[in-house]
């Protein structure tokens, strides 16, 4: 017979799920997951004494706090380094998924080799536990959030020169800088700049005659007003270039 403490236990479980993931069938099956689990949890106490049992039930242990820690690990470092170089420092569109399989693979590997059953039995090391799965959950749930309300935004990973006279070309590459058909500006400050050819991940574009010179950043607005990120470039005075030249 199915216990109370098992039916409130996954609707607690339904409820957080929920919280977390903000999509109900996500939830269900995550529910359904814990209430698969408890069943059986509960079939293995009532055969405490059987070696069998005792023997599943310490390996059950053992990889769900494997996988727990393992998770953990990975929501706080491997997911946030990778939020930091895709969407702060802007230094490639994505991490390879080879490398999330092998971060991953190597968490598991490590925490496969540690005596879990040792630690769990300190009061300390499992409320240690609790906080720590509960913090990498909340980080989590702000990294996906944060991602998805970056994922369309344009973003300029690479310019091909960060300085130029009248007439110079610049390459800008990056992602989600509008269809062919849709073209923005490509604007050095106030300054726009002439383009030359305009695509998803790739716009040449023209410095034109300047209003003034000197350090500027360059960015990419679409038509729809958003703007990228920006990057440092240097508006040159030819009048400087000839100096130098004369010089030589």
């Amino acid at each position: 017979m199915i216990s109370p403490a098992t039916i409130f236990f996954s609707s607690l479980v339904f409820l957080i799920s929920l919280f977390f993931t903000r999509v109900i069938v996500s939830a269900f099956l995550t529910t359904l997951i814990f209430f698969f689990l408890a069943i059986l949890l509960e079939i293995g106490w009532n055969w405490r004494r059987s070696p069998a049992a005792l023997f599943f039930a310490r390996l059950g242990v053992y990889i769900l706090v494997t996988a727990l820690m393992s998770l953990s690990f990975y929501s706080l470092i491997v997911l946030l380094l990778e939020f930091q170089i895709t969407e702060n420092w802007m230094w490639t569109p994505g991490i390879p998924r080879f490398f999330n399989f092998l971060a991953l693979f190597f968490l598991v590997a490590a925490g496969s080799l540690v005596n879990w059953h040792h630690h769990l039995k300190d009061p300390v090391f499992r409320l240690f536990l609790l906080i720590f799965v509960i913090s990498s959950a909340f980080i989590y749930r702000e990294y996906r959030q944060a991602k998805l309300d970056r994922e369309y935004l344009p973003k300029i990973y690479q310019i091909s020169r960060n300085w130029g006279i009248q007439g110079c070309l610049v390459e800008i590459r990056g992602v989600n800088f509008s269809p062919v058909w849709c073209p923005g500006e490509v604007r050095l400050n106030d300054q726009k700049m002439n383009i030359r050819s305009w695509g998803e991940e790739l716009i040449i574009a023209e410095q034109g005659v300047p209003s003034y010179f000197g350090p500027v950043r360059l960015f990419v607005k679409r038509k729809d007003g958003i703007i990228s990120n920006s990057l440092p470039y240097e508006i040159g005075d030819p009048a400087d270039l000839i100096k130098k030249k004369n010089k030589t």
